[in-house]
């Protein structure tokens, strides 16, 4: 990869699956994005947009995560929390026709 690497903030940043954890979650980063949350086979189970460390920390303490496989998470970081929403959509409806399991949205709750 030539140029720089993106700068904090920049849309391009997107992160490494980690596991979802206490430690994970206090090192995420403080601003807005996209966080996909997977199962133990790193399959996407859910998908969801805000502040990437509140969900994280919101989705660690879901009890329903756990109950649904819950294992691992990564981020893509956006500069708008309305940037996060549009890419979390799209995410979301691809998922509908893609004859995958469906990605839950923002919550485990509800199904």
């Amino acid at each position: 990869m030539e140029g720089p690497p993106p700068s904090a903030g920049s849309p391009q940043e997107t992160s490494a699956w980690q596991p979802l954890s206490h430690v994970a979650a206090a090192c995420a980063p403080d601003t807005y994005g996209v966080v996909l949350v997977a199962d133990a086979r790193r399959e996407l189970i859910l998908v969801t947009h805000g502040v990437i460390r509140e969900e994280a920390w919101r989705i660690l303490n879901d009890p329903l995560a756990k109950a649904n496989g819950a294992a691992y998470f990564r981020y893509t970081v956006t500069l708008f929390d309305k940037e996060a929403q549009r890419a979390a959509e799209e995410m979301f409806r691809e998922s509908e026709g893609s004859g995958k399991t469906r990605l839950r949205w923002r919550t485990f709750a509800g199904r």
